[in-house]
């Protein structure tokens, strides 16, 4: 189902009326369909032909052309259609960014086009608006053969999100997710970098741009385990190595990349774990049919400490953003454990994602990004890294809509971050403090802001993510400034978008 503004599909109910009953009608004729969905003659109520009315004038819509999604039905509230099509697995971008099928052969790229064309050809020539035509909205099955769908309005940038979500303007202290969907790669790039956008609403636009989807449990977000749990302040995880490393250790990594297919690593979150993380909100029948066919509740991990050291995946988003997932529904399994230093869900989701906002973890971010989706997932930079991901490697002569992406081709810019002044490196002397769009207060990064000392950040007095309240002396910003500045600079010259220059430009004036 999608949704869209109530203009876009004022013709598109009629259309799908119309193409229901022309092919009724040409049933009745035994006549074959026509490649412009009109139909030669018209049924009576007996079910015989009545010869001598007249043809129906031709439906300006969808009618039943082979090219064009087919619209099962449509439901309108006061607000707008949800409009119901046959489900395609896959779609011309997903072909693209997770397949070499179309790559490999002319003939196969050729026949695409072709049947795109002949779409965009009857819907002009019926007086159908498509709308923007984009490679998600090219639909195509096992054998290739094309489906472009109506005007379909995306909920993330429906003309109600983007009159309530205006575009960000710098400088911002961390925006909101949907404040992101305005900004291409390097404008994300430049805006974190310069602390302007938060550690979890860039991540989160990252895995979009990557192709992944929420609530897919073969391609869900991921984000970085920051802690260990394993006391009141928790160790820092090393974020230049994958989770998976730091599970199963190099030599074990190194016995897998001597196999047929040399890898290091299968996946950066599995279906399994993916479930497992899950397990308090997903039914049971859902979780014996992924996870194991036998319900043993004391297999799945009790506290998010025994979660840490049992995974070999990333982590999801809703352990930083959704407490209700540690709230199990079923009687003989466990809530899911939070650490001693959290009262609550809400309280550990909340100092969680101080953790992640932290100077500490955003010192060393760029790191965890680019094993994930940087240079380090190919070439030697991934065989140095032990970072060979299998998907990466793999012959993709198949159609597939799930995989890994690679974003960036070079070592991805480090981020402002104002000097550690403590000696103990599980200490953080400012968090960054999330921006309006979070619920959190806005203020200016002190490398952004100039010598001026940063804001006190209101918390919780008893995280362990957040050091007591003082004041960090000035310190000048004009060397690490100019650094960072040449460093995004050059880095923004690699990327493929017109305006990386440009942003990078903006940033150095």
């Amino acid at each position: 189902a999608a949704t869209s503004s109530t203009d876009d599909f004022a013709s598109l109910a009629p259309a799908g009326r119309d193409a229901e009953a022309e092919t009724a009608d040409e049933a009745e004729d035994g006549k074959d369909t026509s490649s412009s969905g009109n139909s030669s003659g018209h049924s009576s109520g007996d079910g015989e032909t009545d010869i001598t009315a007249p043809a129906p004038p031709p439906a300006a819509g969808f009618g039943s052309f082979h090219n064009l999604e087919r619209v099962l039905f449509v439901l309108e509230s006061p607000m707008a259609f949800f409009v119901f099509t046959e489900y395609k697995r896959y779609s011309l971008e997903s072909v693209l960014r997770f397949s070499d099928v179309l790559s490999q052969s002319m003939a196969k790229r050729l026949f695409v086009i072709y049947q795109i064309a002949l779409a965009l050809r009857h819907c002009h020539q019926n007086g159908i608006v498509h709308g923007r035509l984009c490679s998600a909205h090219v639909l195509v099955d096992e054998h290739l053969c094309v489906h472009v769908s109506g005007v379909r309005g995306n909920i993330q940038a429906s003309c109600a999100v983007q009159q309530a979500v205006p575009r960000p303007q710098f400088p911002l202290r961390g925006t909101n997710y949907y404040c992101t969907l305005a900004m291409s790669l390097s404008q994300l790039v430049t805006g974190w970098s310069q602390g302007f956008v938060c550690n979890f609403d860039y991540l989160m636009a990252l895995n979009r741009l990557a192709g992944r989807r929420m609530h897919d449990p073969n391609n869900h977000y991921v984000l970085p385990w920051v802690t260990d749990f394993s006391s009141a302040l928790g160790q820092w995880r090393n974020l230049s190595h994958t989770k998976f490393r730091i599970n199963k250790g190099d030599q074990q990594l190194d016995i897998t990349y001597q196999s047929i297919i040399p890898h290091h690593i299968s996946d950066i979150l599995s279906e399994v774990t993916y479930f497992v993380y899950l397990a308090r909100r997903t039914a049971r029948p859902i979780l014996q049919k992924h996870v194991r066919s036998a319900w043993v509740p004391e297999e799945y991990p009790s506290s998010m400490q025994r979660m840490y050291e049992w995974t070999p995946d990333e982590c999801i988003p809703e352990f930083y953003s959704d407490a209700s997932i540690f709230t199990s529904l079923h009687p003989d399994l466990c809530d899911i454990e939070v650490p001693a230093w959290a009262s609550s869900p809400e309280d550990f989701i909340e100092q969680h994602r101080d953790a992640l906002e932290s100077d500490v973890v955003s010192r060393e971010l760029h790191n965890w990004i680019d094993i994930t989706f940087g240079y380090k997932l190919s070439g030697p930079a991934a065989v140095q890294a032990k970072n060979v991901c299998l998907a990466l490697v793999m012959p993709r002569t198949d159609l597939a809509n799930v995989g890994v992406v690679q974003l960036f081709g070079l070592p991805h810019p480090r981020r402002a971050c104002a000097p550690i002044e403590s000696t103990d490196p599980r200490r953080t002397l400012a968090t960054s403090p999330r921006g309006a769009g979070d619920g959190g207060s806005a203020t200016a990064h002190p490398s952004v802001a100039g010598s001026a000392s940063p804001a006190a950040v209101s918390s919780p007095a008893s995280s362990p993510f957040v050091a007591p309240a003082s004041t960090p002396s000035a310190h000048s910003t004009s060397s690490p400034t100019a650094a960072l500045a040449a460093q995004v600079a050059f880095y923004a010259a690699g990327l493929s978008s017109p305006t990386a220059a440009t942003a990078a430009a903006v940033f150095v004036v």
